[in-house]
């Protein structure tokens, strides 16, 4: 090499190191790495989607629907949520279902999958989940135990689906530390199973639970990821903890709501969601909402959630955004649901205009993303991938 290359690399390279050591020390995760800087909605391109409700709420019966979650299972979209009488999981609350086998145009009748409770207990919204040609849902339920905290007793509970009955039934619960599931497990490729969650006891914590293998569902390891320092886990103004999760082999990347924070909390696993550096904030702004990951059968990931560049409770702006093949950081972004939402109709504690808590799953060459309307009616928006653009910037 000669001096004067050799002088250029050295400039070059001290370049380099002096701007990554500036993100190192300001603790920004380069989650978005797109041409353009996120920040201006109005920047990030329309994508086209179809829109329907799969199920609406019911004066005098289920006025409060939040969770919702979809997949795919022996050729139908199953899809499951939380339903109260009047505010968030209130006493009497459950989880319903319903199915489609026409690729989302029409749903059953909401049939029932956890049912709640006479008194204090109650069920709330949890994941489907598809193995072995078995359909199971793992659902939030709290009112029983003595932990204390918001949700007293919270753990999750296994239903699985009887072909024979036609019936979901309990097969017991998991989770004894106080573990929500809010994202349907994903297969690793040493062979076991995460899934996204939070632990919410007297404080509340981003958290995945793990399983090993066998046949099981009630078998999970629960594994927490710490807040940086300066989060006080104990006032949910700050932490609330959902997560969402990317799988790439041994690395394993958690998006997580923040309270606090502009962009979205994110800590990097390098063994399989085993052991966690604490969180630190994106570049990614999103709004105070849980949001929702996975990959594409084309080996892009996904995420999926409320953007909000300036007020953060604001849930009005759904998007996409996807990265390249096996890489982590997204490069493409798209809004596909952009409009204020209904306002609430019927009375409830926390309603507000929203497309709240989306969930997602691929089938057919189509994206199936379901959420909450305004906290009362299930929403469902359809996007076909193969419309989706190679690339596609932010606008000047």
């Amino acid at each position: 090499m000669s001096p004067k290359w050799f002088l250029a690399f050295v400039i070059g390279l001290s370049g380099f190191l002096a701007v990554n050591a500036s993100a190192e020390n300001a603790g920004i995760y380069p989650l978005w790495s797109g041409e353009g800087e996120l920040g201006n909605k109005e920047a990030i391109p329309r994508l086209k989607a179809s829109h329907r409700v799969i199920d609406a709420g019911r004066a005098g019966e289920y006025q409060f629907t939040l969770g919702a979650d979809i997949i795919v299972h022996r050729g139908a979209l199953i899809a499951q949520w939380g339903n109260s009488r009047v505010n968030e999981n209130d006493e009497g609350s459950v989880v319903r279902g319903a199915r489609s086998y026409d690729g989302g145009k029409t749903w059953s009748r909401p049939e029932p999958i956890a049912p709640g409770y006479d008194g204090p207990a109650r069920h709330c919204h949890g994941v489907l989940h598809s193995a072995d040609g078995q359909l199971w849902c793992f659902v939030a339920q709290h009112g029983l135990g003595s932990n204390q905290g918001r949700y007293k007793g919270l753990r999750t509970e296994a239903f699985q689906w009887d072909e024979k009955t036609k019936a979901w039934i309990s097969r017991g619960t998991f989770g004894e530390e106080g573990f929500w599931p809010l994202n349907s497990p994903i297969r690793m490729k040493n062979g076991r199973w995460i899934m996204a969650g939070a632990v919410v006891g007297s404080a509340a914590q981003s958290a995945v639970a793990i399983h090993d293998s066998g046949a099981d569902w009630t078998r999970w390891r629960v594994v927490t990821i710490s807040h940086a320092a300066g989060f006080d886990p104990k006032k949910s103004t700050e932490v609330w903890g959902e997560t969402a999760l990317i799988v790439q082999d041994e690395k394993v990347l958690a998006i997580v709501r923040s309270q606090r924070e502009p962009g979205a909390l994110v800590s990097l696993s390098g063994d399989f969601g085993e052991t966690w550096p604490s969180l630190r904030p994106s570049n990614m702004p999103l709004a105070a909402s849980k949001p929702t990951a996975g990959t594409l059968s084309d080996g892009r990931h996904y995420l999926i959630a409320a953007y909000a560049d300036r007020n953060r409770g604001d849930r009005n702006t759904l998007i996409l955004a996807l990265t390249k093949p096996g890489e982590l950081t997204f490069s493409e972004i798209y809004r596909f649901l952009d409009k204020k939402s209904k306002n609430p109709t019927m009375a409830g504690r926390g309603k507000r205009a929203q497309w709240g808590y989306p969930s997602a799953c691929e089938s057919e060459g189509k994206l199936y993303v379901v959420y909450s309307i305004a906290k009362e009616d299930t929403g469902l928006s359809v996007i076909d991938l193969r419309s989706l653009p190679e690339t596609r910037p932010l606008a000047k």
